[in-house]
């Protein structure tokens, strides 16, 4: 009984010890790059870097980050304009995203679990095309919108980390209606 309570002690405090290892104080920079849904015919692919700092105090890290990605929901509609003129088709590209998103996480460790929560903003392309003369115009706006996610960052040496992330997006449209989505991606810090 004596020695399995060794064991056990020597156990917990080499455990201890190895979470004390991994410092996630600090600067980072890196890439990602996933998939965002907002509807089954509204979804795309994006990719994009992001700078940011980890301040680590004990078992706490808080973190602050800012980021820019491009691609995303790809939407074709086509409205019928009616009394004969033909069809109008629509086609919008959400073409860049930047946010800046306030994290926290509990190091683990060399894997850091996370929470971000922040404001972005997302640069749209509308292209309507009157059919069936072809004419085409294009205008650009931009919507403002929020970004709430869950991920983990993974320390593969002391300088670079892995990542994943889940997160919900939603923002404001012209008309006042709010749309949301869920992204999903992966990639890779460098840590200085």
């Amino acid at each position: 009984m004596k020695y399995a309570l060794a064991i056990a002690l020597l156990a917990t405090s080499t455990i201890c010890a190895a979470a004390q290892e991994t410092s996630w104080d600090g600067w980072f920079a890196g890439f990602d790059a996933g998939y965002i849904w907002r509807a089954p015919d509204e979804a795309g692919p994006m990719a994009g870097l992001v700078v940011g700092h980890w301040w680590q105090m004990g078992q706490i890290a808080l973190g602050l980050d800012a980021g820019g990605t491009l691609g995303g929901p790809y939407r074709n509609t086509v409205w019928s304009i009616g009394l004969g003129f033909g069809d109008l088709k629509i086609e919008t590209f959400e073409a860049a995203t930047f946010s800046v998103r306030a994290k926290a996480g509990m190091p683990m460790g060399d894997t850091l679990p996370y929470l971000a929560v922040g404001p972005q903003f997302i640069h749209v392309l509308n292209t309507s095309t009157s059919l069936p003369s072809g004419i085409t115009s294009d205008y650009w706006m931009t919507r403002s919108g929020w970004t709430l996610a869950a991920g983990a960052e993974h320390r593969l040496s002391e300088s670079i980390s892995i990542k994943g992330e889940a997160g919900f997006n939603g923002y404001w449209s012209s008309r006042g209606a709010s749309h949301s989505g869920w992204s999903a991606k992966a990639g890779l810090n460098y840590h200085f």
